[in-house]
């Protein structure tokens, strides 16, 4: 099973799933209640245990027994359910996350479904999951954990089906240069230098926000460290592309010399 441990660092992975967490407790209120549909090894309840409430639930029996050896905050409880059927009542949260689970299932609907059904009208539904196509591209081999990847059109109709009002983000993993006047702050301009036309610049995740009524509340967000790592995965990509390449000239020059 594919797990993300957090453990503190800012890799890219480490940034990224942290930065979905921490979208979704903006919108969690001292009264809220949330449940977190996939919850892994459950780091998402430090940013999501603000309420009166948080309920991390998974289906590994293994994962739920590491969340509660290692929790004891007093409002944060975790349960093995399986996300698609949850032994509990209609409308019993304010908000809650499927971060990163929807591709593990056969049959994301049924997760988006459950989790309509669980949220209270006015509530918040927060997922993510892999742009099925930028996602791939970034990797040298399929993601064998994965079983339902989306593109942004399937995956915006699987939130349409349950949801009548959807916002969605794209998120990305930027290298960047600042060049700033000392005690200012950071203009809200930037140019890809990168990328052209031809080659545009595509999100590698998205993020959900979905509701049954209207989304009066501005999303995006944006981290900014300077202990970021640089994107060794993208890098190694681009090596192992060169490697098969030189591989098939070495491959191609052996046969003519036979």
């Amino acid at each position: 099973m594919e797990r993300f441990e957090d453990i503190g660092s800012n890799d890219q992975i480490s940034v990224e799933h942290r930065h979905r967490y921490q979208i979704a407790s903006q919108f969690v209120g001292p009264d809220s209640r949330v449940l977190d549909l996939g919850c892994g090894l459950g780091y998402g309840s430090r940013y999501l245990c603000r309420g009166v409430s948080y309920l991390g639930i998974d289906i590994s029996e293994d994962a739920i027994s590491y969340c509660r050896q290692v929790s004891d905050v007093k409002n944060v409880t975790f349960e093995q359910f399986n996300a698609t059927s949850i032994p509990l009542p209609d409308s019993s949260f304010d908000v809650i996350t499927a971060f990163e689970m929807l591709e593990h299932v056969p049959d994301p609907s049924t997760v988006v479904k459950e989790a309509r059904r669980l949220l209270k009208p006015d509530g918040l539904f927060l997922s993510s999951t892999p742009d099925r196509d930028t996602y791939n591209s970034l990797l040298t081999e399929p993601n064998l954990f994965h079983v339902s990847e989306m593109s942004l059109a399937e995956y915006v109709s699987c939130l349409e089906d349950h949801f009548k009002f959807n916002k969605i983000m794209g998120q990305f993993f930027l290298q960047s240069s600042f060049a700033l006047e000392l005690g200012a702050s950071i203009p809200n301009t930037w140019e890809d230098l990168s990328e052209s036309e031809r080659n545009p610049l595509l999100p590698i995740y998205l993020i959900g926000v979905s509701s049954s009524q209207p989304i009066n509340i501005r999303i995006g967000s944006t981290i900014l460290r300077s202990s970021f790592s640089r994107n060794l995965g993208g890098e190694l990509v681009a090596a192992m592309s060169h490697l098969r390449h030189l591989e098939a000239l070495v491959e191609r020059s052996e046969t003519q010399l036979k």
